[in-house]
């Protein structure tokens, strides 16, 4: 006699387990393949400006990217749409304490709240740290810095770095 609505578990299911294991591999492959850089990008003025992006917490952005300011917009607004302090808004475009940016303003946006550093020829991650007045593995643990020799964190000159506050 039949049972109806009972499930059979034993030999004629199928089981899925195996495919979307392979599924979550290849999907990861190919998320992590697709990361072509893993320091920060230098600005240039040639780079793209985007306009009223706000990063996600979920995926952090490895790059310096260009924002042209819209009317209203304040350095207040601007710091919270990109997670980044106030003061590296206006250390990093050089605007004054206490003044607004006009509509137009092409800002330059770090990834995070700290400084954009150029290394130059004698420099070390502990002179850098120094220079800016935090610890030295703020910039060794930020994850987007690359290092001429990872085991010894020795840096080359011309090479960008995120220093964290």
């Amino acid at each position: 006699m039949a049972s109806h609505g009972s499930h059979d578990s034993g030999g004629g299911g199928t089981d899925y387990t195996p495919y979307f294991l392979i599924l979550l591999l290849v999907t990861t492959f190919v998320y992590f393949a697709g990361k072509t850089t893993n320091k920060p990008t230098a600005p240039t003025q040639d780079a793209p400006v985007i306009k009223h992006v706000i990063p996600t917490a979920i995926r952090p952005r490895s790059e310096v990217i260009f924002y042209t300011t819209q009317n209203g917009d304040t350095i207040d607004a601007i710091s919270k749409a990109f997670a980044i302090s106030q003061a590296t808004i206006r250390r990093t475009n050089e605007l004054p304490e206490g003044s607004e940016v006009e509509s137009g303003t092409k800002l330059t946006i770090l990834p995070t709240s700290g400084y954009l550093h150029t290394v130059v020829a004698g420099e070390t991650i502990y002179s850098i740290a120094d220079k800016y007045k935090v610890d030295p593995m703020n910039i060794v643990n930020y994850p987007f810095n690359a290092f001429k020799k990872p085991g010894t964190f020795e840096l080359e000159p011309g090479q960008t770095l995120l220093v964290p506050e």
